[in-house]
C-alpha cells in the first residue's frame, strides 16, 4: 500500500502530499516542454494517492493543494489500472488465505489490506475525475474514463466476496473510515462504507443461527 489509508488521523496524509509533491521526477511538469523520465509514472501515482486522500478527509492543505496537471492525470490513471489488476489478484486469493489464517486478527489484516487498496483506489478516481472537470486534456478524459471503467468491474469483483468481508463489519477500522471522510465524499464512498456490509453480517448471524439445533421444549 500507498499510504495507511485507514488511518484515523485524517491529518497524517498530509506530510504525504508534501512529499509527493517535491518528487523531482514531477519538477516542471506542468510546462509545454516537460519530458517524462522514467521515474514519472510512479510519482505520478504517489501525488494522486496524497492528494486523493487529502481531498476525501477533507484537510486544508494549503499552498500543496491543487489540480492534478492532465499529464499526471494520465500517468497516474494508468497506474491506477495496473494496481486493480494486482489488487484483484489478490482478491482471489482472499478466501483461501482468510481459511488458512492462524487467527482473526491475521484474518482481519488480510481483508483490509484488501479495503485499504479499494480505499486508495476511490480517493485516486477522485482526483481524476477533478482533473478533468478543471481542464483536462482529451487523453486524461479518456485515460480517466478507463480507469473508471475498471474500478467499477472492481467494485463488482469485492462485492461478490460481501459475506466473507462482512466479517469485519463494525470493527474500529470501519468506523475509523466512517467518521473521518469529509461529509462531501460521504455519498460516493466505497460501498462497504454504508449499511451494506452490516447488512450482510446481520444475515450471516441469522443463518447461523437457523443451523443451530433447536432444544426441545419439556413436556
Amino acid at each position: 500500500m500507498t499510504n495507511n489509508s485507514s488511518s484515523s488521523d485524517a491529518w497524517e496524509h498530509l506530510p504525504d502530499l508534501e512529499a509527493a509533491s517535491a518528487n523531482p521526477a514531477l519538477a516542471g511538469c506542468d510546462e509545454p516542454d516537460f519530458v517524462p523520465g522514467p521515474d514519472f509514472p510512479a510519482a505520478a501515482y504517489e501525488l494522486a494517492v496524497a492528494l486523493g486522500f487529502v481531498r476525501v478527509y477533507g484537510v486544508e492543505a494549503g499552498d500543496l493543494d491543487g489540480t492534478l496537471p492532465p499529464n499526471v492525470a494520465v500517468a497516474a490513471g494508468k497506474r491506477l489500472i495496473e494496481r486493480l489488476a494486482a489488487a484483484r489478484s489478490r482478491l482471489e486469493k482472499l478466501g483461501d488465505e482468510w481459511d488458512a489464517a492462524e487467527d482473526e486478527i491475521v484474518g482481519d489484516a488480510l481483508i483490509y489490506e484488501i479495503l485499504d487498496a479499494d480505499l486508495e483506489a476511490w480517493a485516486v478516481l477522485e482526483v481524476l475525475i477533478e482533473s478533468v472537470r478543471e481542464g483536462g486534456s482529451l487523453e486524461s478524459c479518456r485515460q480517466t474514463l478507463e480507469a473508471k471503467v475498471s474500478y467499477t468491474a472492481w467494485q463488482e469483483a469485492l462485492q461478490a466476496e460481501m459475506g466473507l468481508l462482512s466479517t469485519v463489519a463494525g470493527t474500529n477500522y470501519i468506523v475509523n473510515i466512517r467518521n473521518t471522510l469529509a461529509h462531501q465524499y460521504r455519498d460516493t464512498a466505497p460501498w462497504w462504507l454504508g449499511p451494506d456490509l452490516d447488512e450482510a453480517a446481520a444475515e450471516e448471524r441469522r443463518q447461523a443461527v437457523a443451523t443451530l439445533p433447536r432444544i426441545p421444549r419439556r413436556a
